[in-house]
């Protein structure tokens, strides 16, 4: 590793040191100022003095004590400036070169050398390392299996197989512009919304004539627009049927838990009576009718989806379609009620009529920079047949997370 720091050593303190021309019989000493030492030395341990007086020595020169005060004084006054320095010795012309390395690289930048142009790059190889180094490439390093990239475009590390990039500038998003991302449904996410119903509620002026307060009212099936409720849990994942490039036909599945409130807007509570629905007003001790401030049928079922579905791009304003139904099993459910004036609460579980298994339509819209949109309706009434009620419940809400 240490010859691939000499050899970015030199890419940027050898530049200017190309423009200049000696003759072939002069001897040429190449000198780092900075750091005193002398340029592409071999052997270790030595100091400067001792390295220049090896070379001289090679050619059949001494180095007095006097001519090296004048060279390491002419080093001392250099002052961040690259200096030439010719003089003859026993009839031998010696030039020498005193270099500043941090000069250099900062002027080769700014294009002060004009020998050699960054733009057009510098290559340096030495066995299986190499620098590369230009202002349209960047820097290139390379090691055997080891290779390192910076360049306006992000930095990139390859370990032999292994490979770490991090990208910004122009190539970021140009990168993100080219590929399309699609729209789907994969991931977990939690719903929310607002439950209602429709059809009829059995009963009537003739059964109120004989049956009083008569069990079942049209008015019982009135709900509490915002106290109805939907939320849902859903795992989702999807498979691709046919794929262009800016839009796939998919059909999504997966498995859900969702929660049904429904929550009257009267005071008439609905009985767990096995044989036909029915509800009836609390009395308390006096014989008045207790009002209350909440008054709910809820029901959990575990739900599956099968949802076709028609994605887009990410960047489209309708990102994704989607049209299919659900089949759902119950779970659960109960009767809660909390009175108006104590603040007595009451729970009580039960099957109430309802139907254990359901079916139905649904239908999605992801708008972009919009919340994603749903509707439930089903198909299957809520209550069992021929037990007083023809209701479907129908949902429509919002996704409020998504984590893929």
């Amino acid at each position: 590793m240490r010859n691939l720091k000499l050899l970015m050593l030199f890419t940027f303190i050898g530049i200017s040191f190309l423009g200049w021309t000696t003759p072939q019989d002069s001897i040429v000493v190449k000198i780092d100022a900075r750091n005193q030492e002398l340029i592409g030395a071999k052997s270790k341990g030595k100091n400067l003095k001792e390295e220049v007086a090896g070379i001289f020595e090679k050619n059949g020169i001494s180095l007095t004590d006097s001519l090296w005060s004048e060279v390491k004084s002419a080093i001392t006054k250099s002052e961040n400036q690259n200096q030439r320095l010719e003089f003859s010795v026993n009839g031998k012309k010696v030039v020498m070169g005193l270099f500043q390395p941090k000069w250099e690289a900062k002027n080769v930048i700014s294009g002060a050398a004009k020998d050699l142009s960054l733009k057009e790059g510098i290559h340096i190889k030495d066995g299986p390392e190499e620098v590369s180094v230009s202002l349209k490439d960047g820097i290139h390093v390379k090691d055997g299996a080891e290779e390192v990239i910076v360049n306006l475009s992000g930095i990139s590390v390859k370990d032999g197989n292994e490979k770490t990039e991090i990208i910004w500038g122009k190539d970021f998003n140009k990168k993100k512009e080219d590929g399309v991302q699609l729209m789907d449904r994969r991931g977990f996410s939690l719903n929310f919304g607002l439950n209602n119903w429709s059809g009829t509620m059995g009963g009537g002026m003739a059964l109120a004539t004989a049956i009083y307060p008569p069990p079942l009212l049209e008015t019982d099936k009135n709900l509490s627009p915002l106290g109805s409720r939907y939320v849902s849990m859903e795992w989702s994942r999807f498979l691709n049927l046919s794929k262009g490039k800016k839009s796939a036909f998919r059909l999504g599945f997966g498995l859900g838990v969702e929660w049904v409130n429904l929550m009257f807007d009267h005071h008439r509570i609905i009985q767990n009576n096995g044989s036909a629905i029915n509800f009836a007003p609390v009395l308390d001790k006096q014989g008045t009718e207790i009002k209350f401030s909440k008054n709910k049928l809820a029901a959990s079922y575990l739900t599956l989806p099968i949802m076709p579905h028609i994605s887009f791009d990410k960047k489209s304003t309708i990102q994704m379609i989607a049209l299919g139904g659900y089949v759902g099993y119950r779970l659960d459910s109960w009767v809660k009620t909390k009175e108006e004036n104590s603040g007595d609460k009451n729970h009580v579980n039960g099957s109430f009529l309802l139907n254990d298994f359901r079916y139905g339509a649904r239908m999605e819209v992801y708008i972009r920079n919009f919340p994603d949109l749903f509707f439930n309706y089903d198909v299957t009434p809520i209550f069992q047949d021929n037990k007083g009620a023809n209701l479907n419940v129908f949902s429509f809400g919002v996704r409020l997370l998504k984590i893929s």
